[in-house]
């Protein structure tokens, strides 16, 4: 759904340059999936070499269904 890189200051180091990927959750599956946004590590050589939960927690009642969040196209965080 959205997708930017950290060339800002404002997080530690090992974080400089990483993508940061918002995950779309799923609306027809029985087990919910996405809903987070994710952290994707770049090597030296700029290929991708790690991905990370960074934040999660909008699913509710045993990860069964979804908190009621805004979601913004290309936008990492919104108001819930």
């Amino acid at each position: 759904m959205g997708l930017v890189f950290n060339t800002g200051g404002q997080f530690p180091k090992e974080y400089q340059h990483d993508a940061f990927v918002t995950m779309h959750g799923s609306w027809n599956r029985a087990e919910p999936s996405g809903y987070k946004i994710v952290r994707v590590h770049f090597n030296e050589q700029g290929q991708p070499e790690k991905f990370e939960d960074f934040v999660t927690g909008w699913l509710l009642n045993n990860n069964k269904e979804p908190s009621v969040c805004v979601a913004l196209p290309n936008t990492l965080m919104a108001p819930c």
